[in-house]
Order: C-alpha cells, then sequence, then structure tokens
C-alpha cells in the first residue's frame, strides 16, 4: 500500500515537471498578447500609429464615407493627440457637433457646438452654431430650452421687444413684422419657383413683384399671421407627440426629401447651361410657324405676331434645351451608377438596355 501511494506522489511530481515548459510559454504568450493590446490602445486605430497627420486623414475619409460616429470619435481623438491652438480647436469641436447632427445624435451634437463656443468666440461660427442650436433643440422638443436659446442669442426672444414691432408672442418668443414679411416672400418664392423654370428670367421678377406687392397689403397681413402661428403651434405640437419618428411620416417625408433633392439637381444643371437668346427664340418661332398657330387655336394657319407669342416661344425653346441637359446628365449616371434596364421583362424590346 505505501508503495503504491509513493508511485502516485511521483507520478504527479512527475507530471507537474513536465507541464513546467508548457506554463512558461502560455505565460510567455498572455503577456506578449497583453504588451499587444497596450500597444494598440494607445497607438490608435486603423494602423494609424498615432500619428495626427494620418488621424486626420482618417477622419477625413470617414466623413466622405458618411461613417459619421467613427469619423467624430477620430477627430476628438485627434484634439487628444495634438495641441492645436484654441481657434483651431473651435473649429474642431464644430465639425465634430455637425457630424453628429448629421447623424440624428442631436444630445451629442449640442454638447459639441456648445463646447466650440466655449472654447473660443470666432465670428464666423457664431450664427452657424446658433443655428446649429436652434435645430437640434426643435428636433428634440425642448422648446423651453429653444425660447431660453432665443433669448440669449438673439433679439427675436428679447423681453422688452425694442427696435421690432411685434405682431404676436408664444410663450417667451416674439413673432416681429419683419418675421412675417420674410415667411410671406418665402412662400411667394416658392410658389413662383415652380413656374419660372418656363418664363423669362425679367417676366419672372416683375411677377414675383407683382404678387408681393398683393399679399404686403396690411388688410392681408392679418391673415399670414394666423397662418404663421398656427402653423407654428402645430409644428411644436407635432414635434412634442414625437411624430416625426412614426414610421409612415418619416417615409413620406423621406420621398418628399427625394423629390426636392431631384427637382434641385435639375434646376443646379439647368442654371448652369441653359439660357436662352432672342436669335434662338426668332429661330424656333420661324421654323415652327404651324405649330405657333394650332397652339393659339388659328384654324386659318395664320402665325401671330412675334412679340404676341414671346413668352410661349422661350418656353418652348427653354423645354428643349432642359430636355437635352437631362438627358445628357442621366447618360452620365446611367454610366456612372452601372444601370441595367432588363426590358425584356416588361414585355418590351426582346434584349438588355446598359
Amino acid at each position: 500500500m505505501p508503495e503504491d501511494l509513493k508511485l502516485t506522489l511521483d507520478t504527479l511530481k512527475k507530471e507537474k515537471k513536465d507541464r513546467t515548459p508548457l506554463l512558461i510559454a502560455l505565460l510567455v504568450v498572455a503577456i506578449a498578447v497583453a504588451a499587444l493590446n497596450v500597444a494598440l490602445h494607445f497607438g490608435g486605430s486603423g494602423g494609424t500609429g498615432g500619428d495626427p497627420v494620418d488621424l486626420e486623414r482618417l477622419a477625413l475619409k470617414l466623413e466622405k464615407q458618411k461613417l459619421y460616429g467613427a469619423a467624430a470619435e477620430t477627430w476628438i481623438e485627434y484634439l487628444g493627440r495634438t495641441s492645436p491652438g484654441a481657434d483651431e480647436r473651435a473649429r474642431i469641436w464644430y465639425r465634430v457637433g455637425r457630424i453628429r447632427e448629421q447623424s440624428g445624435d442631436c444630445v451629442s451634437a449640442l454638447a459639441a457646438y456648445y463646447r466650440s463656443e466655449q472654447t473660443a468666440a470666432l465670428p464666423e461660427l457664431e450664427k452657424e452654431i446658433s443655428m446649429a442650436a436652434e435645430r437640434c433643440l426643435t428636433r428634440l422638443a425642448r422648446f423651453a430650452a429653444l425660447r431660453s436659446e432665443l433669448k440669449t442669442r438673439t433679439s427675436i426672444g428679447a423681453d422688452d421687444g425694442r427696435g421690432a414691432d411685434v405682431l404676436a408672442e408664444i410663450g417667451a418668443e416674439k413673432i416681429t413684422r419683419e418675421m412675417l414679411k420674410a415667411m410671406i416672400e418665402a412662400e411667394v418664392d416658392a410658389q413662383v419657383a415652380q413656374v419660372a423654370s418656363g418664363m423669362p428670367a425679367d417676366r419672372v421678377r416683375a411677377q414675383r413683384e407683382k404678387i408681393l406687392d398683393e399679399v404686403m397689403k396690411e388688410t392681408d397681413l392679418g391673415k399670414w399671421l394666423e397662418r404663421l402661428v398656427a402653423e407654428e403651434l402645430l409644428f411644436r405640437y407635432a414635434m412634442e407627440e414625437n411624430l416625426h419618428e412614426d414610421p409612415e411620416v418619416a417615409e413620406m417625408s423621406r420621398r418628399i426629401e427625394r423629390k426636392l433633392l431631384t427637382s434641385q439637381v435639375l434646376a443646379r444643371e439647368y442654371a448652369n447651361v441653359v439660357s436662352v437668346t432672342e436669335d434662338e427664340m426668332r429661330a424656333w418661332y420661324a421654323a415652327n410657324g404651324a405649330k405657333i398657330a394650332g397652339s393659339a387655336g388659328l384654324e386659318s394657319g395664320e402665325v401671330p405676331p412675334f412679340e404676341e407669342v414671346k413668352n410661349q416661344v422661350y418656353a418652348a425653346v427653354r423645354l428643349e434645351k432642359e430636355m437635352a441637359v437631362q438627358a445628357a446628365l442621366l447618360e452620365r449616371l446611367i454610366d456612372r451608377y452601372d444601370v441595367v434596364i432588363h426590358t425584356s421583362k416588361l414585355g418590351g424590346e426582346r434584349k438588355e438596355q446598359q
């Protein structure tokens, strides 16, 4: 029995001795891994090595790819590894705020905007930060805080309203005559823009001035004011009810935004390249006499004088040019985004268009 016990003890000792090299190897590996983790922690990520230039490039790249969360964190890391002056730090914090706002994180965006403001008071950012703060507070439905912002930053919420013709008040906020007129002008501009593409620039200006003269009459201002107040109240209530987070509303907003951006892309393309000269209008008039007579309802085929149909001719020439610009743009975009249309699946031509 003692012999058995002795043998067992020897075996255990032998096994322990044999495991020593393995334990040492594992310990070395563990130390190496820990050292690597420390190096990664203090050396930055993404292979930048913590170099400020590399961090700046990485932040810009992440911004370009719309990876907003990572971009903001990289800019903050950049600030931690560099010693820029107060002005530059303020600009970077403003940039962080803008990135976070774009990602929908208004709380963090406000923190960054306020930090930018506290770091240095930059005249070029003063208005931008004020507008950004108002946007974020509105988005968060923090209307009490918004009133405080307006009091502090602008004369709109001034207690006494000095220097402004106050027409209405919503809590501590005041709606002035200038604000009402600005709202009316924006409404008129939006309406005129819907038909402006088919009109000469001088006629657009004349039409805008005519409409403004009509709606700016004192007798009509009361109706516009009631509309502005009602719209503001409904908007605040909708935000407090988180209506903007409703899936159906969010989808409607996305569709409206999509159509708006599409129209703006085309409008900018037209503004850059489309113009109509008097000679082009007369040439089109001479070549399309029958079409003009038909559109004017003249069965005899007699073409109206150029001056009588000048606006219609302008619209027709401009439309042709806009269609050409639109076709050229779409052709470029089809190549850019590698579009393939399977017309055979729609019962059309038995081939694919690319």
